[in-house]
């Protein structure tokens, strides 16, 4: 048995309890997972499946790759760094991250900062990545960013990108 909380806007939370099998669909910010069974459960979040140990919990939180940016232009020939947002919402506190266990898509990161990024009060955390680290290719529609909390508890976030390729050096 898998548990789920969901989050109201205004706070209320609302929690279900699935057996192995079962779906759910639902188009939520930041949500939380409980695995209260005995054995490990599978999850399969925007087609990415995650297995969730007993007694462990999995967020999915809200991420922005390039804050400010639609669409969310990646050059993967580019030099230089992407940042991405954690947000801090009502179900997920990006203070209590711990950023050694950050990665997106693949890359760790180069440096982070608390900030209030989406102006709503809240200290959200920034990071920054060497686009040249990152794993994603020309067919790439979204990049994900995974780690784990200070109390050991993971957390997956994933947003949509528009992948700008590599020049071909070799093209007249």
């Amino acid at each position: 048995t898998v548990e789920v909380t969901f989050v109201a806007e205004d706070g209320t939370p609302a929690t279900a309890n699935l057996n192995q099998g079962d779906n759910i669909t639902f188009e939520p910010e930041t949500f939380a997972i409980t695995n209260n069974g005995s054995a490990p459960a599978d999850v399969n979040i925007n087609g990415v499946t995650y297995t969730i140990s007993p007694n462990e919990v999995l967020f999915y939180i809200s991420i922005d790759i390039k804050p400010g940016s639609e669409p969310n232009s990646i050059n993967l020939g580019a030099k230089g760094v992407v940042p991405v947002a954690v947000l801090t919402t009502e179900v997920f506190d990006a203070s209590t991250i711990e950023p050694s266990t950050v990665t997106f898509a693949g890359a760790a990161p180069v440096r982070w900062v608390f900030e209030d990024v989406n102006n709503d009060g809240d200290l959200d955390l920034l990071f920054h990545f060497k686009t040249q680290e990152l794993n994603l290719t020309d067919s790439s529609t979204s990049a994900a960013l995974t780690g784990q909390t200070t109390d050991g508890d993971n957390f997956v976030g994933s947003d949509p990108v528009n992948i700008v390729p590599k020049k071909n050096k070799n093209k007249k």
